[in-house]
């Protein structure tokens, strides 16, 4: 009767480890809200040597909400509370990798309602780093630029020494 007990105790704890790997096997991964460091780096292979220096690498600090990632804001350009309704994230999906330790990401992007720029993006994402390509084309172009291809990266730092919504921009001359 004993050795009935433990086997019926055994099964079940089996089947509830089963059940919790199933539970957690196929989630998608949340980011770590609080404060995180981006940094935006234009591709100058498309950009005349000219006009390099008007495409800097951007790096900032900013503090998000779960939210944040969940709606797609914070991989869009509307990332900085200055654009959060300039340019708007929209066709956001997020499907889970599969090495079950990052998501991919894809979105359009538009500011001013496509009026000035509008592109694409997608990347990978986990819960303390993000990586996205941004394709984005100016309307109309700017001094001969139409199309630019830019790297978006982002690091999770730490509890937010910032408010909400309270950028802190960092231009680095390339």
């Amino acid at each position: 009767m004993v050795a009935d007990l433990r086997l019926g105790i055994r099964a079940r704890s089996a089947s509830a480890a089963l059940l919790i790997g199933v539970a957690t096997a196929g989630t998608l991964q949340a980011q770590t809200a609080g404060e995180w460091r981006y940094s935006i780096a234009t591709d100058q292979a498309s950009i005349p040597a000219d006009m390099q220096v008007n495409f800097p690498t951007v790096s900032f600090k900013t503090c998000l909400r779960a939210a944040d990632f969940e709606s797609g804001r914070a991989f869009g350009l509307q990332t900085l509370a200055s654009s959060k309704s300039r340019c708007p994230t929209n066709d956001f999906s997020r499907t889970l990798g599969a090495d079950g330790k990052s998501d991919a990401v894809k979105f359009a992007f538009s500011c001013d309602q496509g009026q000035t720029l509008s592109g694409r993006g997608e990347g990978r994402v986990a819960a303390k780093r993000f990586e996205v390509r941004l394709e984005s084309t100016y309307s109309p172009p700017v001094s001969g630029v139409e199309t630019i291809k830019q790297t978006m990266s982002g690091v999770y730092v730490g509890a937010c020494a910032a408010p909400l919504d309270a950028d802190r921009l960092e231009v680095q001359p390339n």
